[in-house]
C-alpha cells in the first residue's frame, strides 16, 4: 500500500525468496477482502489509514516497509525490524492457513494446471480469455495475457543476462501454469513493459534442448500442418524454417517425412514442430502409433558411382560386341 508497481512486484519476489517453501506462491492483492498480509510504506498517513482497514480486519497482519527496504511490524509498538527468520515464519503460517481454507473445486479462481505444459498452453491460447502465470519453484518467471497475446517478466525473475526465452526454454520442463482471476493482473500489462507472447513461445520452443524431443502430446507418429504463414518476426532468419514452413503448408508430414523430404536434420525438424504447435501456428492432421519409415533413399557415396560408371562401361562393349 503506498508503493508504486515496480516496488512492489520486486517486495513480491524479495519475499517469496525469503519464504523458501515449496508450494508457496506469493502474489499481488488489491482487494483487503481476499489479502492475507498487508505491507504499508512507512508513512504517517499511510500507516494512520493502513490501522484503520486492520481496524476492520483483525486478523490481518501489517508490516511497514521503509525507505531503506526494512520492514517492520507496523502494529508493534515500538515497530522492530523483521529479519528474515520473523519473515519467513509468517509467509509460512500464513501458507497453511490459506491451504486448509483452499477450495476444492475445480473451477477455483486460481488452480494449478497438471496437464501437459504445451497442451495447457494450446488451450489457452484457443481460449483467449486468461490471464496465467508461467511458475518456477514457486515465484512467477513470467506472467501471460492470452486475450491481448502478451506477456511480461516480472522484476528480478530472470538473470541479467538471460532473456525470456531463454530462461522459459530452458527451465520449461520444470515450470507450472496457474491460472489467475484477470482482475489481478491486468494492471501490470499496463504498467509495465510488454512481450508479444507468440514469437517469445516459438523462440522459447527452439531453445528447450540441445537434442530436441517432440512436446506431449506429440510423438513421431503424429502428422503436422501449418494452418497459415508464421509471422516473419518469429522465423528470424533461419533459412530451414522456411523451408519447413512451404512445405507443411502444402501437406501434413511426420518429423521423419520433414525431414526426409527437405534433407534437414530430425532434430532440427523436432525443434521447428515444438514451435510450430506450441504458437499456435500448426495442428495436428492425423497420428498413427509410430512414424512410418522414410522412403529409401539413392546412395551417391564413392562406391556408388564406381558402381554406375562400370555398369556403363559393360553396356558400351555389350553394345559394340
Amino acid at each position: 500500500m503506498g508503493s508504486d508497481l515496480r516496488g512492489e512486484l520486486a517486495l513480491l519476489q524479495r519475499l517469496q525468496a525469503v519464504a523458501q517453501t515449496p508450494g508457496l506462491s506469493l502474489s499481488l492483492c488489491h482487494d483487503f477482502a481476499d489479502c492475507d498480509l498487508l505491507v504499508v510504506r512507512d508513512d504517517a498517513s499511510l500507516r494512520s489509514a493502513a490501522q484503520r482497514i486492520v481496524a476492520n480486519h483483525p486478523w490481518l497482519p501489517m508490516w511497514s516497509l521503509h525507505a531503506d527496504g526494512r520492514l517492520s511490524d507496523a502494529l508493534a509498538e515500538p515497530q522492530a525490524p523483521l529479519d528474515d527468520h520473523h519473515i519467513r515464519t509468517v509467509l509460512q503460517r500464513l501458507h497453511v492457513i490459506a491451504r486448509s481454507h483452499a477450495p476444492s473445486s475445480a473451477n477455483a479462481a486460481e488452480s494449478t494446471v497438471h496437464e501437459p505444459l504445451g497442451l495447457a498452453l494450446r488451450k489457452r491460447l484457443a481460449s483467449a480469455d486468461t490471464v496465467a502465470a508461467l511458475t518456477l519453484d514457486g515465484r512467477d518467471l513470467l506472467l501471460l495475457d492470452f486475450r491481448r497475446l502478451l506477456a511480461i517478466t516480472p522484476p528480478g525473475a530472470t538473470g541479467p543476462d538471460d532473456t525470456p526465452a531463454q530462461v522459459l526454454g530452458r527451465e520449461f520442463a520444470r515450470l507450472s501454469l496457474r491460472t489467475l482471476p484477470p482482475a489481478r493482473y491486468s494492471t501490470l500489462f499496463v504498467d509495465l513493459p510488454s512481450l508479444p507472447m507468440i514469437p517469445l513461445l516459438w523462440q522459447a520452443a527452439l531453445r528447450m534442448a540441445v537434442v530436441p524431443e517432440l512436446l506431449p502430446p506429440l510423438h513421431e507418429g503424429c502428422q503436422l500442418k501449418l494452418a497459415r504463414w508464421p509471422d516473419f518476426r518469429v522465423l528470424a532468419h533461419r533459412h530451414d524454417d522456411f523451408r519447413l514452413c512451404s512445405l507443411l503448408l502444402r501437406r501434413a508430414c511426420t518429423v521423419l517425412e520433414a525431414s526426409h523430404a527437405l534433407g534437414v536434420d530430425p532434430g532440427a525438424v523436432r525443434a521447428f514442430f515444438n514451435a510450430a504447435w506450441l504458437s499456435g501456428y500448426a495442428q495436428v492432421e492425423a497420428e498413427s502409433a509410430v512414424a512410418p519409415p522414410p522412403p529409401p533413399t539413392r546412395q551417391r557415396g564413392p562406391g556408388a558411382l564406381l558402381a554406375s560408371m562400370w555398369r556403363g562401361v559393360r553396356r558400351a562393349r555389350g553394345g559394340s560386341a
